[in-house]
């Protein structure tokens, strides 16, 4: 009986520590472009709110109102032409610079379009997409992504080794005015939840009264 007691309050002491060391999610980045510009077409835009144009240029598109181009993919809100009306190709570099410890788990999302415009003639386009130098992947039409097509969302997990900063990226390579679509960017975070000092308390009491209690038991045994 008494070994069962014993066996019992150690338990119920490790799993009141453990049962907190959870993870939570955590939304840190989200842009769906609507509020850019009060939601009008702007060529070669680069006053986004949270994002740096950083190389060529990119156009917005606003509502199916305001922008031929969203009558051609969306009903309503706005999104951004990665390849802009310059010649050259835009790359849109977040203005937040991200932290990331190991054991955070992160989940990149975004939609795309590859292009509706009916006139589109040209080649493959390529988009790069990067975080920081813990994620990088690379999107291309005609490869299993053909002209021509509504929004698609993307997602993926994203498991972090090593202390790590950075910024999201997105590259379009190319320069011939038509590019891919980009909207919905959402970039979340789990972290793992420390246990509160109390239940680690609590845990040492338990152990440490479990510890007592059997020397105690073998004392009497001994008798």
């Amino acid at each position: 009986m008494y070994k069962t007691l014993l066996t019992a309050t150690l338990a119920l002491g490790i799993t009141g520590m453990t049962a907190l060391s959870t993870k939570a999610s955590t939304l840190i980045f989200a842009d769906n472009f609507n509020q850019e510009n009060n939601g009008v077409r702007a060529l070669n835009y680069s006053s986004f709110n949270n994002w740096d144009v950083t190389n060529g240029s990119v156009d917005l598109y606003g509502r199916a109102s305001n922008g031929f181009g969203s009558l051609l993919v969306r009903t309503n809100g706005a999104f951004v032409d990665l390849d802009g009306s310059t010649g050259t190709a835009g790359t849109l570099t977040s203005k937040q610079t991200f932290t990331f410890n190991p054991g955070d788990i992160l989940t990149l999302q975004y939609d795309l379009s590859p292009g509706a415009r009916p006139n589109t003639s040209f080649g493959n386009n390529i988009l790069i997409v990067s975080l920081g130098d813990i994620y990088r992947t690379v999107h291309a039409t005609g490869v299993g992504f053909p002209l021509k097509t509504p929004f698609k969302s993307f997602s993926t997990t994203i498991h972090v080794t090593e202390r790590t900063r950075g910024n999201l990226v997105f590259s379009h390579l190319g320069g011939d005015t038509q590019g891919i679509y980009l909207d919905n960017v959402r970039l979340s975070v789990e972290k793992a939840v420390v246990p509160e000092p109390l239940t680690i308390l609590g845990a040492g009491t338990a152990i440490a009264f479990g510890a007592g209690f059997k020397r105690k038991l073998g004392k009497a045994n001994k008798k």
